[in-house]
């Protein structure tokens, strides 16, 4: 089959997706099962991945490369440079709420030069457990304003209540806004079989339909390798980048370090990826204290005098929150004692 030549991509830009019916064949759909059956897995905060093999990925190249040289023809979206892949899960009622994802917008600061290629491998029913997705056509059309916002960024999630929905900045801190309306009003959700391909830009907010049935989704993702990556970015932001950045530890400070070795502000993304980063990183050693201490240096060092108030007002947030739960369970534990003391004398 054309990947992508003789197709109509330009709906990537106003929708932000576009679905490709039967974009791996029988063969390659039963490579990914085998990997899949055979794959230990990861566990990702409280959900379950497993991360295919790089060169079970590069069995798709030549699919892939068309596609995205497609794209780049006919959109002003580059993303031609692999980052990796992932498989996701709806086991044990795996599901993520409506967002934009955080960490790779956190490594590559751009999510419109960013795609997921997001395959279902094992999917028992087309019409349950697909993905949700915010058009970005609708969004703007309802709510110009918060579309502004989030247009080619990443880590925004929304919390929904009884009265509206709001949409939270988990890159520099605080709200975008929020609306007075149900997101399913403007949601759509395409049918996926197994195979069939689900192509959507990174800033795209979506969610799990469901976690009704036991579906696995390949997850393939690609940006733009040139796109320079700041190192001023990568240290600002708030209370819950900065936490998300001391659970990788290793990782950032990596990064931050090939910075300063290399003497500069920007890197090409691509160069993250590059035989002499992969040997840099064997001389680095990362701990949660040393990278929060070159953090809040940084800060301190760049007078980022918004980013360290986030990052403190979350702080006192957050330890306000610790020592309210450990008196509510003190509270409950002596009224439970209580409560059995009077019974034994009664």
């Amino acid at each position: 089959m054309s990947a992508g030549r003789n197709r109509d991509l330009s709906d990537l830009v106003d929708k932000g997706y576009v679905v490709i019916r039967s974009f791996l064949d029988r063969h390659e759909i039963t490579l990914f099962e085998a990997d899949i059956s055979q794959n230990e897995g990861v566990w990702y905060e409280a959900y379950r991945v497993k991360i295919p093999p790089r060169n079970l990925l590069l069995h798709l190249s030549d699919k892939l490369d068309a596609l995205t040289a497609a794209i780049s023809m006919q959109t002003d979206i580059e993303a031609t440079f692999m980052i990796g892949g992932v498989y996701f899960f709806t086991d044990g009622g795996q599901r993520f709420s409506w967002h934009q994802d955080r960490e790779s917008y956190y490594f590559t600061q751009t999510h419109y030069h960013y795609l997921n290629f997001y395959i279902p491998i094992i999917k028992p029913d087309a019409g349950k457990s697909n993905l949700s997705l915010i058009p970005m056509n609708r969004l703007h059309e309802r709510s110009p304003d918060l579309y502004e916002q989030v247009l080619g960024r990443g880590a925004c999630l929304v919390e929904e209540t009884q009265h509206n929905s709001i949409f939270c900045n988990e890159n520099e801190g605080g709200k975008y806004g929020s609306v007075n309306y149900d997101l399913s009003e403007i949601a759509e959700t395409p049918e996926l079989k197994s195979g069939d391909l689900l192509l959507l830009r990174g800033d795209v907010i979506h969610k799990t339909q469901d976690a009704e049935t036991s579906r696995v989704a390949l997850s393939i993702r690609f940006t733009q390798g040139s796109h320079a990556v700041s190192k001023a970015k990568l240290v600002d932001g708030g209370f819950k980048k900065f936490t998300k950045m001391l659970e990788m530890p290793a990782f950032y400070q990596s990064l931050l370090a090939y910075f300063d070795a290399r003497g500069t502000e920007d890197i090409p993304f691509q160069d993250f990826y590059s035989d002499d980063f992969a040997q840099f990183c064997r001389t680095c050693q990362g701990t949660r204290s040393g990278l929060r201490r070159y953090l809040v240096n940084e800060k301190l060092r760049r007078r980022l005098w918004q980013s360290l108030m986030e990052v403190g007002a979350g702080a006192m947030r957050a330890e306000a929150g610790r020592v309210n739960r450990n008196a509510r369970r003190w509270l409950k534990e002596r009224l439970a004692k209580s409560a059995w003391r009077s019974a034994l004398f009664r």
